[in-house]
């Protein structure tokens, strides 16, 4: 079998979709698949040894083109995109995954003459049409974002269900990434038994920041209790965010913006204790390299939804936050990045730290300092999906107790590749973190 994979947003959701080609390799082992994304992602695509093949679709130029009002300009968009289904049309593919979900990406798959789509789609009459029901859920989800309690990984691994499937992220470092890293260490006098921290102060959008001299404060009270080393990640153009950081906490951390391409950040991240993160792609390769995670959730994040997908990372927000649907709120300012303090963030640290010694999860009686936010730790549950649990126990709320059943109820309703006695043993294991009145 034939087949493609779209998936044309940014890096994160490139890796996020790491899972579902897990389990279209795993459910046809023979096949030939490959997968179409930006240039960006080019790196995931090459560290990924469940594709045989990928094709770069270059949309920003494209789009670009199509806006200029410059004919000359125009007409390239217009050979690009030709030349694009036209190599799709040449491959003849037998069935596609679109994980986009753009109104562009099933024109593509339209105009190509791939019939066979897994999510959305055109039909015949050129209607947007949405296939297969955890497509469905993707998109309605975010209607009640308050009760959705399903990753985004999950949800795309749901798309083609198979049992015992991955549970974590794919990225394969390469020997020259490792090598790297030990001329990198060396370079800074990093010993193997440092504690080393990555933060990664930007994000893709202001409103999804915790302030970087928040950061600088939480880096220096680290410092103070494990002697931890600190590097600053991210891009070249977030380097400003790093001059706010280093003016809070001078000569604490080595500052590599736009030092390090995408495979030797995946092996600085290997090689590092934590991350400590907003919810940013970096987030993602750190857990697809077995980097433990913390995630400070601000702004519209929902760690439910987009978390670091694997086991025994940390993410804290503010209480009573509500995530309705609200177009706005991607572009307001939003208090919780204020609200959280740094001293909250080190305690969900130490209980990062502290999980990674266990087996089981260990919860914490709350105390004031904590009274104003959750933190959650992820595990993988009965029904193969991830979960974050409370490492405060508090009374259950109405809005935890909707979550769970609502749980239960799709994934038992739409299916996946576990029992209903597996579901429904999920809802009961995970009520023991809450107290019940």
């Amino acid at each position: 079998m034939n087949i493609l994979v779209l998936q044309t947003a940014r890096i994160g959701d490139t890796l996020q979709t790491t899972p579902l080609l897990r389990n279209i390799r795993k459910k046809y082992p023979e096949s030939n698949i490959t997968l179409m994304i930006r240039p960006m992602s080019e790196p995931v695509a090459k560290a990924n040894p469940d594709i045989n093949d990928y094709i770069i679709y270059n949309e920003d130029p494209i789009f670009s083109d199509l806006i200029s009002n410059d004919s000359d300009k125009f007409l390239n968009a217009y050979k690009s995109t030709e030349e694009l289904i036209l190599e799709l049309q040449r491959r003849k593919f037998d069935r596609a995954y679109n994980v986009t979900h753009s109104t562009a990406s099933t024109l593509i798959l339209k105009i190509a003459n791939i019939e066979n789509v897994v999510g959305a789609s055109l039909s015949s009459e050129w209607i947007f049409t949405l296939k297969g029901p955890w497509t469905i859920y993707f998109f309605t989800s975010v209607l009640s974002r308050d009760y959705n309690d399903l990753n985004l990984c999950d949800i795309f691994k749901l798309y083609e269900p198979v049992p015992e499937s991955i549970e974590k992220l794919v990225f394969e470092i390469k020997k020259e990434d490792e090598e790297f890293i030990k001329e990198l260490f060396g370079k800074y006098s990093v010993s193997p038994n440092d504690m080393v921290i990555c933060i990664q102060l930007g994000a893709s959008e202001p409103v999804k920041r915790w302030a970087p001299e928040s950061f600088a404060k939480l880096a220096k009270m680290i410092h103070e209790k494990y002697k931890a080393r600190f590097f600053l990640v991210g891009v070249s153009s977030e380097a400003e965010l790093g001059n706010i950081f280093q003016k809070e906490a001078p000569g604490l951390a080595i500052p590599l913006f736009g030092k390090t391409n995408l495979g030797q950040l995946a092996g600085l991240l290997k090689h590092s204790t934590a991350l400590l993160t907003n919810d940013t792609g970096t987030m993602h390769l750190a857990v697809a390299v077995g980097c433990p995670v913390l995630l400070v959730s601000v702004g519209y994040v929902h760690f439910r939804e987009t978390g670091p997908y694997s086991r025994k990372n940390v993410a804290i927000e503010l209480r009573e936050r509500s995530f309705k649907m609200d177009l706005s709120a991607r572009h307001t300012k939003d208090s919780s990045a204020e609200k959280i303090q740094p001293e909250q963030v080190f305690r969900a640290f130490e209980w990062l730290m502290e999980a990674q010694t266990r087996e089981q999860i260990v919860q914490y009686d709350s105390i004031p300092e904590m009274e104003e936010v959750n933190v959650y730790i992820s595990e993988f549950a009965s029904d193969g999906c991830l979960q974050f649990l409370p490492l405060i126990k508090r009374e259950i709320t109405e809005k935890d107790f909707l979550r769970l059943a609502y749980r239960l109820m799709w994934i038992e309703s739409f299916g996946g590749a576990v029992t209903v006695k597996d579901i429904r043993a999920n809802i009961s294991e995970a009520l023991k973190y809450y107290d019940i009145p």
